[in-house]
């Protein structure tokens, strides 16, 4: 004896997407490097007491380094 076949239920209808974001996805502008780099861009500007005073790069030695 073999069960019968049950309909599966209709999936939910997905929520509308963002009128801006669909934009975005369809220029194909919408790429997540550019978007952290955009955020990056934008916390350095708004915030910019939180950074460090002093270079990340040690150029006083690189540049005092004699070349023979």
């Amino acid at each position: 004896m073999s069960m019968p076949h049950l309909p599966t239920p209709p999936a939910a209808p997905l929520p509308p997407e963002n009128r801006l974001i669909a934009l975005l996805r369809r220029a194909g502008l919408l790429d997540w490097f550019l978007l952290g780099l955009v955020c990056a861009v934008a916390l350095a500007y708004l915030i910019p007491d939180v950074g460090s005073k002093a270079s990340p790069i040690p150029w006083k030695a690189i540049t005092t380094a004699g070349v023979a």
